[in-house]
């Protein structure tokens, strides 16, 4: 039985808002892997290049770039 319309609005803000997140964090992530900041040191360059393979590298991580 599918939820009432009255339900759903209930729920609306907590169910966007949880979609917005996740927005958020793809986002932070993608701009990390992708972009340089002057603020970065050797480790974080060597990070960055770390998670770029790991991507490029994995089934896993492919198709989590992919579903996000």
């Amino acid at each position: 039985m599918e939820p009432a319309a009255a339900d759903l609005l209930e729920v609306y803000s907590q169910t966007c808002l949880r979609r917005v997140w996740k927005v958020q964090r793809f986002s932070w992530w993608m701009t990390s892997m992708l972009h340089r900041f002057p603020d970065d040191n050797p480790f974080d360059r060597r990070r960055q290049l770390a998670e770029l393979d790991y991507v490029i590298s994995s089934r896993a991580a492919s198709q989590s770039l992919a579903e996000n």
